[in-house]
């Protein structure tokens, strides 16, 4: 296992151990990751060979993270696949327009 100069983690990373076991250069803090299951996607099969086929919602995902020598970032994936990261103001953005899209709904119920 690699050993690196230990990082002086963000007061919300979930480890706080200074990241030694990672490369230099890849050691990142993250946060809590919060899930919000997407009820309205279809659901996938999965499962291994010779088991039975479980059913699962796809979900969103974010959490806090910040690479060593970076800025903080926010972290918005869908499901397994690839996320993006996302400047603290486009995550205000993200946030702003949401709840602009569910006013302009709710307004009209």
């Amino acid at each position: 296992l690699p050993t690196s100069a230990p990082i002086t983690c963000q007061p919300w990373c979930e480890y706080g151990d200074g990241h030694t076991d990672e490369m230099p250069g890849e050691q990142m803090c993250s946060g809590i990751e919060r899930r919000v299951l997407l009820h309205l996607a279809q659901k996938a099969k999965g499962g291994f060979p010779g088991h039975e086929p479980r059913w699962a919602h796809d979900f969103l995902t974010v959490y806090p993270e910040k690479l060593f020598g970076g800025e903080p970032t926010v972290f918005l994936g869908r499901g397994e696949a690839a996320g993006a990261s996302l400047t603290l103001d486009e995550a205000r953005q993200v946030a702003t327009e949401l709840l602009f899209a569910v006013t302009q709904i709710e307004e009209q119920l």
